[in-house]
């Protein structure tokens, strides 16, 4: 049994549940059960302002969101099952090159799509907070819109 085996093998396994983190952060926040808090979720200066804030910069990042940890989880999968190739006769060094392109390919995209959710929360967090976009609870239920700048407000001019 090679000596790396245990290392790549702990590595694979915190980064997949890094990602299942995530993913489920994500869907409990789809489901409305991730209310604002500080432990969990996009916490910025602007999602942590109001409930509200809090809704629109997660509708907003939600998708990033997954897309990192569909990442994180999929690039711990690969480098936990990386480190069984000497199993079945691949080198060690070998083993040890594919562990690491998975962890580094893995957090290069999760880190990539958690700043994007990032910066998609927070514009939309300050768009909710300078009144630019409706309550969830004012519009259909949907993602709240952003009103149309081609729109006439007074349509009587």
């Amino acid at each position: 049994m090679p000596d790396s085996l245990g290392p790549m093998m702990v590595s694979g396994a915190c980064l997949l549940i890094a990602g299942l983190v995530v993913v489920a952060s994500a869907a409990a926040f789809r489901r409305g059960t991730l209310p604002r808090n500080g432990t969990i979720g996009i916490r910025t200066r602007w999602t942590m302002a109001s409930d509200e804030a809090w809704d629109a910069g997660h509708r907003a990042g939600l998708g990033r969101l997954r897309l990192a940890g569909i990442g994180f989880t999929t690039g711990g999968a690969l480098a936990a099952l990386a480190a069984l190739l000497p199993l079945f006769g691949a080198s060690e060094g070998t083993a040890t090159v594919a562990n690491l392109s998975a962890i580094i390919g893995a957090a290069a995209w999760g880190i990539a799509w958690t700043l994007g959710a990032g910066r998609a929360a927070n514009r939309a967090a300050k768009a909710m907070l300078r009144g630019e976009l409706a309550p969830r609870s004012q519009s259909t239920g949907g993602p709240a819109a952003a009103p149309d700048p081609d729109s006439d407000p007074d349509p009587q001019h």
